[in-house]
């Protein structure tokens, strides 16, 4: 939060920071067939979605 603050007061630029932090289980790795990429699901992902959505921006 500081470098997006001292970062906004330093040029005309306008950044905005939410964060959403929940603890709980997980899944996560490498998914696909043809085009892999890394996933994460689980019901504290979806919370921490949630948390992060509804959350004051800075």
């Amino acid at each position: 939060m500081y470098f997006c603050r001292s970062f906004c007061d330093s040029t005309t630029a306008e950044l905005g920071l939410r964060c959403g932090i929940e603890s709980g289980s997980i899944s996560a790795g490498i998914v696909g067939i043809t085009k892999w990429h890394y996933d994460i699901i689980g019901s504290s992902l979806d919370e921490a979605i949630n948390i992060e959505r509804t959350a004051t921006q800075w």
